[in-house]
């Protein structure tokens, strides 16, 4: 009796053709069974799919009883998931308390939302591509990023106990994510388009606060409350300033006169703006000149709306003050996603408000060590 034959299955045959559970030849524009049925034909792979294609045709089919993230999840996606769960999750935190969660807690969650799946997957591509600058991994991030923050948007308007904690989990690591593409930015950004990105990026973590306040019991009963739980208030004035916090504290205060002269109705955004960057600044006590990595990524979140759509109105004051915060986050420039970030945002800044704010940006800029010469 001849033995049977079998044929290698291919991720890559045409939709009816799957339907149908039937090989496909794989023709285009038309295969040969649908144009012999009249059928319709589409072939709907992605690139990224064609790109590794080669290597899922000797994958077998999945284990019964086992969910995938969705089609495009591809042998690449374990190499990722493996780099996170070993070496990414670590520089998340500089709270050894917490690598618990970000190596546990947040893939755990991760299995039931892809959206967040996703996030880790772009996450731990832009951590390799940081070490080992390859086009395929920064393809792999832009490829998981876009489909995360698809399936992420919708879950906003409508936070449950079920999804707050994956919500923000993902709010968590989205400004790490969005900070690692600013990095390289192609092609390079003038000081506008910068902080056109910058204000990007703070309102995706917008979706944080709303997360927390609709969701804030869920999140409290669960193993992320430790995240939005903030330390005991503190009072700047109450610290001994390091060098970095007497620096930050003079310039500041020469940007708070200033606002004392202004109209009421943006003043209390400015200020709660300054006071929150007194608070981060203060925190460096305990650091030497560094404060705690979670401070300068939170601050966005933390001076509301109204004061980023000053800086979104290129307001030079906000402006001024956001060269705050990039002098904040050069702080932090020993974390990979970071790096950079802080010296670009007061360039930026620089390059952009009149010559009346620039004595107002003389500390960031000597804290950044920018060359004003050359910006």
């Amino acid at each position: 009796m001849p033995s049977r034959q079998f044929h290698r299955k291919s991720r890559h045959g045409c939709q009816k053709c799957k339907e149908r559970k039937v090989k496909c030849g794989q023709e285009k524009p038309i295969c040969r069974h649908c144009e012999r049925l009249g059928y319709h034909c589409s072939f709907t792979e992605t690139q990224a799919s064609e790109a590794i294609g080669s290597q899922l045709d000797a994958i077998n089919d999945p284990i019964p009883g086992t969910s995938a993230v969705g089609d495009e999840l591809h042998i690449q996606d374990l190499e990722l998931m493996h780099h996170y769960s070993t070496t990414t999750y670590y520089t998340m935190t500089d709270q050894i308390e917490r690598y618990y969660i970000w190596q546990h807690s947040i893939p755990r969650h991760a299995l039931n939302h892809p959206f967040l799946m996703r996030g880790l997957l772009t996450l731990a591509a832009l951590h390799l591509h940081d070490q080992n600058p390859q086009a395929a991994y920064l393809d792999r991030a832009t490829f998981h990023q876009a489909k995360a923050l698809e399936e992420y948007h919708p879950h906003l308007s409508n936070i449950t106990e079920e999804n707050s904690s994956a919500l923000f989990a993902f709010s968590s690591i989205i400004a790490a994510i969005r900070f690692a593409f600013l990095r390289h930015p192609e092609p390079a950004l003038s000081g506008t388009a910068f902080i056109g990105s910058m204000s990007e990026i703070f309102d995706l973590l917008m979706g944080s606060k709303a997360v927390v306040i609709e969701g804030h019991q869920s999140l409290l009963r669960g193993d992320l409350a430790p995240f939005i739980k903030r330390p005991d208030a503190i009072e700047a004035q109450d610290i001994e300033l390091s060098e970095l916090g007497k620096g930050a504290s003079a310039s500041l205060d020469a940007l708070q006169e200033v606002c004392g002269g202004l109209d009421l109705e943006n003043q209390p955004s400015y200020l709660s703006a300054i006071a929150e960057l007194r608070l981060v600044f203060a925190s460096a006590h305990a650091l030497g000149n560094r404060p705690g990595m979670s401070m300068p990524l939170a601050w966005p979140v933390l001076v509301g709306a109204h004061f980023l759509s000053l800086v979104k109105q290129q307001d030079h004051l906000a402006l001024a003050i956001l060269a705050h915060y990039g002098a904040a986050l050069h702080c932090i420039n020993d974390v990979w996603f970071a790096k950079g970030l802080g010296a670009n945002l007061v360039r930026a800044v620089v390059q952009v408000v009149d010559l009346h704010w620039q004595p107002y940006l003389r500390w960031p800029i000597s804290w950044a060590s920018i060359d004003r010469s050359a910006v």
